[in-house]
């Protein structure tokens, strides 16, 4: 994980946002993203330099 990831990661991990779970580098269909909620159907990616 990049340095951003992990600040994020240790917001939403351990259901620390609102109660919800989060899981990091899930499979969705041919993609991995960064962090996503089952029950929102929520995903979020975050940027940084590697994507340069």
């Amino acid at each position: 994980m990049t340095p951003v990831e992990k600040i994020l990661w240790d917001y939403l991990r351990a259901k620390r946002l609102n109660n919800l779970k989060f899981r990091r580098q899930q499979i969705i269909e041919e993609f991995i993203v960064n962090f996503y909620c089952h029950s929102l159907g929520l995903i979020i990616e975050v940027d940084g330099e590697i994507h340069n």
